[in-house]
């Protein structure tokens, strides 16, 4: 019988050290940055719409695979996640797939595997900050709607008319 996604996070969970908000923050306050790495291994997109919790890498979990195995050639390395002695934080936006990740690490020799519980979310509620979220784009932008303006009020133009009412 194989195991589903839902299966492997229940299994993953059980061999990681799970933290709350708050000891995350502690080891953030008390400790030297290079003593730790916290991991997140959401999608690059999906990390700059939330955000990331501050000094935290961005590994996508599907690169994690190949960038912190040790036997791949130098080039598919990632140097942040090469160190098995240091302490390991792994998080995404629920912890799920930071699960998953953290159980990878495990599996390839680290030694200090942490899952923050509940994530980035988790760790927004409990009213920690989140660094480099990027707003996303208004959809009118000054220009564009200046642009209309022009040819809606002061284009005496018949053929402009007829292209806005057919779309």
């Amino acid at each position: 019988m194989s195991n589903n996604f839902i299966q492997n996070v229940e299994a993953a969970t059980k061999e990681l050290n799970v933290i709350n908000s708050n000891e995350l923050n502690d080891i953030i306050q008390n400790n030297d940055k290079d003593s730790y790495i916290i991991i997140d291994v959401n999608d690059k997109e999906d990390v700059e719409s939330r955000g990331m919790i501050e000094n935290a890498v961005n590994i996508s979990l599907g690169t994690l695979f190949y960038k912190a195995d040790d036997s791949v050639p130098e080039a598919f390395k990632d140097a942040r996640v090469q160190d098995r002695n240091k302490k390991v934080i792994m998080t995404c936006g629920l912890g799920l797939c930071a699960a998953v990740g953290g159980k990878l690490l495990k599996d390839y020799g680290f030694k200090d595997v942490n899952l923050l519980q509940g994530g980035v979310t988790k760790w927004i509620e409990d009213g920690y900050t989140v660094q480099g979220k990027k707003e996303k784009k208004k959809i009118f932008s000054f220009f564009f709607l200046f642009f209309i303006y022009l040819f809606i009020f002061k284009s005496n133009d018949p053929f402009f008319f007829i292209i806005l009412k057919m779309n």
